[in-house]
Formats: structure tokens, C-alpha cells, sequence
């Protein structure tokens, strides 16, 4: 579990909310119910996310014990590494933190909420990537990031 997709939009419908994923975007499920751009402040969002969270422990613990569940903490990166291998500040600082301390929130509730589970936090140890295959994002990581987050699965799942 990871919550790196909580930068997306927020859509809703009748008390129905989606997040305006690209898959979403992509599946013309909008087209045939409608759902339009959430009214929804910040505050509000996060109360509708905690409640949220909250049934979904409840659904997981019903179906999981704790130590079966793996909570993956990805945060945005501040820096990336360019195609000539240095080391590169990204600009939208402001951004960055703003979402990183909205899903840093989510995950510390999340934590919080369902003690015993385990978590992956491989944060200030790795860049993200100009070269990544989906292109510069503070959230596509470099190479190394993602085998030291498959050792680390690893070794959860022995």
C-alpha cells in the first residue's frame, strides 16, 4: 500500500468520490457517470480520506493479520539525477513539500491506526531520475531506489 497517487484530483458524484487517475481518465468511466471536480476544501478531503482509511483497516484486519500487510512510504524527492549522471535541485520546492507533508500525514495515521503492519521508508537515501521510464517526476526514483525497495520486500516476505 502507498498513497503517492493522493496528488490526483478529487472527483464526485452524488457523495461518490473517484481519484482523477490516469487510468480513470482512461477508461471512459466519466463518460458515462459524470463525475465532476470535487468542492471539497483541504480539510474536508483529509477528514473524507481518515474515514476512508479507517474502513479500509477495518476491511484488511477482517482479512489480513498485521504482519501481512506491507505499507510502501513514498515521498516526492527534492533532487533527481540528470542524464549526465549529477545531481539536479528540482524547482517546485513548494510543491513538493506541500504534497509531501499531505502524504506523509496519510501515512503516519495510517501507521497510527493499524500497528503491527510493516513499512518500507527508503526516503532520503535515493534521487528520483531524469532517465526513469516515465520521465522526470519528483516520484519516479532511480534504479537503485527500486532494488533496495525489492530487498527490502524480499526479506519481509521470507
Amino acid at each position: 500500500i502507498d498513497f503517492i497517487d493522493e496528488r490526483m484530483e478529487v472527483l464526485e458524484r452524488n457523495g461518490s468520490y473517484v481519484t482523477r487517475s490516469n487510468e480513470f481518465v482512461h477508461s471512459n468511466v466519466n463518460e458515462q457517470i459524470q463525475y465532476e471536480a470535487s468542492e471539497l476544501n483541504k480539510e474536508e478531503i483529509n477528514e473524507l480520506w481518515k474515514k476512508s482509511a479507517l474502513t479500509l483497516i477495518e476491511d484488511l484486519k477482517s482479512r489480513f493479520n498485521p504482519e501481512q500487510i506491507i505499507l510502501h512510504k513514498a515521498l516526492w524527492r527534492y533532487s533527481y539525477i540528470d542524464k549526465d549522471g549529477e545531481e539536479q535541485t528540482f524547482k517546485e520546492h513548494y510543491w513538493i513539500k506541500r504534497n509531501n507533508d499531505k502524504i506523509d500525514g496519510y501515512y503516519k495515521f495510517f501507521q497510527e491506526s493499524f500497528p503491527g503492519i510493516h513499512v518500507i521508508d527508503l526516503n532520503d537515501q535515493y534521487h528520483a531520475d531524469e532517465s526513469n521510464k516515465w520521465g522526470l517526476s519528483p516520484f519516479h526514483y532511480e534504479e537503485k531506489y527500486y532494488k533496495a525497495f525489492i530487498e527490502q520486500l524480499n526479506k519481509i516476505c521470507q
